[in-house]
């Protein structure tokens, strides 16, 4: 989909690439990259810009920094549209006909990932609709599904269970 709108990236470019926890690495150039992510502008303000620099990234899959990455030429030049909060309406109501058509194949798996790498990269744009995502998920959930869908098993761990036992003399479980 990014690629449709994208001009191509000039060869005399220098890069940011990415190296996820399973050492995959994604390449962007490094503009691109660093008028993104606050993150990476703070991380090479001082770098030469003469080279490629390697960035670890707290990401587990290079696939989704792939998507990182698409989304960040999709976005750089063309800015989505504010979403509102809370989400009172369906997503495709709430963002653009780009962001819903990129964000419509995302399982929660990815959305989770995505919203973790772009809260770590400090990707506003990216991690607002990764937000949205999750609260549109969300919306005709029960509390039950919620914590299904998120791997919460419980509330408390025992430790602030036994706390609150003590504490409020109620068993919170």
């Amino acid at each position: 989909w990014y690629q449709r709108r994208v001009a191509p990236m000039p060869e005399d470019t220098t890069n940011v690439i990415l190296i996820g926890l399973d050492h995959g690495k994604v390449s962007i150039r490094r503009d691109i990259a660093v008028s993104c992510s606050l993150l990476l502008r703070e991380l090479l303000d001082n770098e030469p810009s003469s080279s490629d620099v390697e960035v670890p990234v707290e990401v587990p899959r290079e696939d989704t920094l792939k998507l990182v990455a698409q989304y960040m030429l999709s976005r750089w030049q063309n800015k989505p549209r504010a979403i509102e909060r809370p989400l009172a309406q369906p997503l495709q109501k709430c963002v653009d006909a780009l962001d819903y058509d990129i964000s419509s194949s995302w399982s929660v798996e990815m959305t989770l990932d995505l919203l973790a790498a772009s809260n770590f990269l400090h990707f506003v744009e990216l991690r607002d609709l990764c937000c949205a995502k999750v609260a549109s998920y969300m919306m005709d959930m029960s509390t039950e599904g919620i914590r299904a869908m998120l791997g919460v098993q419980k509330d408390f761990t025992d430790e602030e269970e036994r706390e609150l036992k003590t504490k409020h003399g109620i068993p919170y479980v």
